[in-house]
């Protein structure tokens, strides 16, 4: 059975400086087994970084640092419904530039749900394009591909296969763009991105939810995107 993205809803901010970035996103309160994906990219290395939707803690993901381009992927299984905060927070306090966005998908396996995760980071070379391969042990997985830039970058394009989400471009600071894919049978995968103007300071993250292949069976449909 296929996975399909049937729509999207994000919400990304924009630059901030100090100890949180928050923005509101809404859950459609449609379909079932929703997982709320939040990500944020920052153009300075914080030493702690944490994430709530409704003040309710999320997980991380995986950090992806390093260089300049620092994000940080984050989910959160059964989010409320209808419009609320997010809110991240770092520590220390940082006059750098923050980028984030929200992103809420259906039919995802409630507990343990990345499959797989990695990151690459480009950094010291300069160039216009960054991949990251990982290996999903779980059929039919919903992929994320996180792109992070701390400096200015335009123009980006997914790599073959992949849909844009996300897109927080900023002709003077640093930019953060999501992509995703669906993979029915596991194994290796790559997922990036390509964009104008050669930067040195880049990440891209990858990582896989699984499908919750039980709602699916019972409910008929595949793990879509809403937004």
């Amino acid at each position: 059975m296929a996975i399909g993205v049937i729509g999207t809803n994000s919400t990304a901010a924009g630059s901030g400086s100090g100890t949180t970035l928050s923005w509101t996103h809404t859950v459609p309160s449609t379909d079932g087994n929703r997982m709320l994906l939040v990500c944020v990219e920052e153009n300075f290395t914080p030493t702690t970084q944490s994430a709530t939707y409704n003040s309710v803690s999320m997980t991380e993901v995986q950090a992806m640092g390093g260089s300049s381009a620092n994000s940080h992927c984050f989910y959160l299984a059964n989010p409320a419904t209808d419009a609320n905060t997010v809110t991240v927070t770092w520590d220390p306090s940082n006059a750098g530039q923050r980028k984030g966005c929200a992103i809420t998908i259906k039919d995802a396996k409630q507990t343990s749900p990345v499959d797989a995760s990695n990151r690459t980071d480009g950094y010291p070379t300069n160039a216009t394009s960054q991949q990251s391969t990982m290996t999903t042990v779980t059929n039919n997985t919903l992929n994320f591909s996180i792109l992070g830039s701390g400096t200015a970058i335009s123009a980006v394009v997914q790599d073959a296969g992949q849909t844009e989400q996300t897109n927080v471009i900023d002709a003077n600071h640093p930019s953060m763009v999501s992509g995703t894919e669906t993979q029915g049978t596991s194994g290796s995968y790559t997922g990036g991105m390509s964009w104008t103007g050669s930067v040195a300071y880049h990440v891209v993250e990858v990582f896989a939810i699984i499908e919750d292949v039980a709602a699916v069976v019972a409910g008929g449909q595949p793990m879509s995107l809403l937004g």
